[in-house]
């Protein structure tokens, strides 16, 4: 696909296409021509999809205006009409953008033709970014309609390209490997055959320790490339012959998701005609289609009225609560077979062959029209559908667009000298040798080459070096990229950029029981800092610590939610435990006076932060409390033969306490019961 730009303005009307290829919302740059001239140059048009199916159109569009003598939009309209009833086209890929003098038109394979409100049309991968660029460039500039066409374009562009940085924060090193890995796809799309064939992936080898972004590098790239994508664990396999999942089975697994996204994209293709056809049942349950003298329906009979009015009533949802008795697919009994380690195939065929021995039933059920409706729909999409067709277009999609993810590569790296057979490392590593290379793999859908998989590898590397693998698949893992650690820097953005960052879940998910959360820069600074601190104290786990902090951080809030219903709730940089005080992220250490306990919260006795009061047990540091039944404070041992002081003192609920050097202050709230204290050796 493409971006394709349509502008109206003073009498004149301009179609433009970036010159640009992508493959899903990627942009792909390159010198592309997509724009025609059409019924001796009085009609232009542009076209976004596959170039063969959208200049298949373009010929018989053209023939439709000179059928209709150039009306325009009755040309269209029996366009629209082919496209979605003729058994060939209706397979057919591609939008249509056309304009003439007078009117501006998108033409869709569902059969719709549509008129712009505005004075604008975009269509493809960049189309609602060109759109806004384009209406506001007309709304606020003078500039002619070329002018606007070239600079909405540009802006599309520069907002699409790589759409990784909306995910993932920092590490433009490895995103730019991926992406131009991505661009060189296709690049090679557009070879001659005699050369295409020769140009082979450049597998990538990502090292980096843990939550720095490596699998969500790979996963945001396939699904922005809409390609067939599959993640595995270098970890379980083992060498063919011993006991243990065999790497061919990647592959597999592989197809396996492909057919499943091909078959999800043609079912969503087909909807309409499957929306149409379960309508259709459910009336000719409500009202039966009139019938012939010998008994048999009369396709030639006009629907009556009262067939109309349901059609109406059952549109506008006033029947969905009717119940009604209509036959369905019954659902196969499932047989499970088990079968040794690498004899998945053998199973899933045998499997195949039990569920289809007694056939198709049908089941009468009574259920809702609404839940009828959505049943028929999925039994409708499933008529429709060739499943050989999807068989083809998945192991096609496989070879040519294929991604494997391959994680912990760097634990069946080999460690000193081993005798024997290492069968779940040196042996894996020669397995994968042909895969990467290229060989031609069986599975229950058909032979697949991997001759122009990618292979994308990752490992942290702390134990072992990327030079331990064997030299025959580092050569086959060309290019390598080092992915750094997190910093606070990092975090923050993490907590804020990403299109679903942390603080929005969980603002999003408190919003859903009436209560605002939201996020002061300071408080997100504050919980940087902590990730950042409790990473370098402890297992550095990368992004994956604010998990685990913002869990603690917000279980109060999401344990009372349903009772703080139209509360507003800032978590700002004193709602905030700093690591330093939040011992149980901490280790014990020699070097340090803290002692962990668990759980325990401590406030250091100088410059103490302010403590959320929702998580206040009790608190230790020279304070001032005021309140009723407070207890002296205690001298105490601890720490083995170390003797350090000790200031215990209780809080209940409703106590104010002030830390003097600080002069902040905080109230205990939401504490029914006293449970510990918290203890800071001073």
């Amino acid at each position: 696909m493409t971006t394709i730009v349509s502008v109206r303005r003073n009498n004149h009307v301009v179609i433009g296409g970036d010159g640009q290829a992508t493959i899903g919302n990627t942009i792909m740059k390159n010198n592309v021509k997509k724009v025609r001239r059409l019924y001796n140059d009085t009609v232009i048009a542009g076209f976004a999809g596959g170039t063969a199916d959208a200049f298949t159109l373009f010929e018989l569009f053209e023939k439709k205006l000179q059928i209709h003598q150039g009306h325009f939009l009755k040309s269209a309209v029996e366009l629209a009409k082919d496209w979605r009833t003729d058994r060939m086209l209706k397979r057919l890929e591609a939008l249509l953008a056309v304009a003439d003098q007078n009117t501006s038109l998108v033409i869709t394979g569902h059969g719709d033709v549509m008129q712009p409100e505005s004075d604008v049309i975009a269509i493809g991968s960049g189309g609602a970014y060109a759109q806004s660029a384009a209406r506001a460039l007309l709304e606020n500039t003078n500039l002619c309609a070329l002018e606007i066409v070239k600079k909405a374009l540009k802006i599309s562009g520069d907002i699409c390209i790589y759409k990784l940085d909306g995910y993932i924060i920092g590490q433009n090193d490895a995103k730019r490997a991926v992406a131009i890995a991505l661009r060189n796809r296709w690049r090679r799309m557009r070879l001659e055959d005699s050369l295409r064939y020769e140009v082979t992936p450049k597998n990538i080898l990502m090292i980096g320790p843990t939550g720095v972004g490596k699998t969500e590098i790979a996963r945001r790239l396939a699904k922005l490339a809409k390609a067939p994508f599959i993640k595995v664990e270098a970890t379980k396999f083992t060498e063919v012959g011993y006991v243990g999942k065999e790497v061919d089975s990647i592959i597999r697994d592989l197809t396996d998701a492909a057919v499943k996204m091909i078959r999800l994209q043609s079912i969503e293709q087909n909807r309409c005609r499957a929306e149409e056809l379960a309508e259709e049942r459910v009336l000719d349950v409500l009202i039966p289609p009139a019938k012939n003298n010998w008994g048999k329906v009369d396709i030639n009979i006009e629907p009556s009225k009262t067939r109309q009015n349901f059609r109406k009533k059952l549109k506008a949802k006033e029947l969905d609560d009717k119940e009604i008795e209509i036959n369905l697919a019954a659902t196969p009994i499932g047989v499970e077979i088990m079968a040794p380690p690498g004899m998945e195939e053998m199973t899933s065929q045998l499997q195949s062959m039990f569920k289809h021995l007694a056939g198709q039933k049908q089941k009468t059920r009574k259920i809702k029209i609404k839940e009828a409706i959505k049943l028929l729909i999925e039994e409708e999409s499933a008529k429709l559908i060739n499943i050989e067709e999807i068989k083809e277009k998945a192991i096609e999609a496989v070879e040519q667009n294929g991604i494997v993810f391959i994680d912990e590569i760097d634990k069946i790296c080999k460690r000193g000298e081993i005798s024997g057979p290492d069968v779940s490392r040196e042996g894996v590593q020669r397995d994968l040798l042909p895969l990467v290379e290229g060989c031609t793999v069986s599975t229950k859908h058909g032979m697949v080459k991997t001759d122009h998989i990618l292979f994308i590898a990752s490992g942290a590397f702390q134990v072992a070096n990327p030079s331990d693998l064997i030299p025959e698949l580092q050569g086959r893992l060309p290019i390598r990229v080092e992915l750094s650690a997190l910093t606070i820097e990092d975090f923050e953005k993490i907590l804020t950029e990403p299109n679903a960052s942390l603080t929005r879940q969980y603002s999003a998910l408190m919003a859903t029981e009436g209560v605002t959360v939201f996020f002061t820069k300071e408080g997100i600074k504050k919980i940087a800092e902590a990730a950042c601190q409790v990473n370098d104290a402890t297992e550095n786990i990368g992004a994956r610590r604010l998990h685990t902090i913002l869990e603690r951080l917000m279980e109060e809030i999401s344990y009372n939610a349903s009772d703080w219903n139209g509360k507003k709730i800032s978590i700002d940089a004193r709602y905030v435990i700093v690591p330093s005080v939040y011992c149980p992220f901490l280790e014990k250490k020699e070097d340090t006076n803290a002692i962990k306990l668990d759980p325990i919260f401590c406030i250091p006795p100088n410059n103490a932060p302010a403590v959320p009061a929702t998580y206040l047990y009790g608190a230790i540091a020279p304070v001032v409390a005021s309140g009723n039944n407070i207890p002296a404070p205690k001298k105490n041992k601890l720490a083995g033969n170390k003797i350090v002081q000790i200031l215990i003192i209780p809080i209940h609920p409703g106590i104010h306490i002030s830390i003097p050097d600080s002069k902040q202050h905080i109230e205990a709230c939401h504490m029914s019961v006293l449970k510990d204290f918290l203890l800071y050796p001073m």
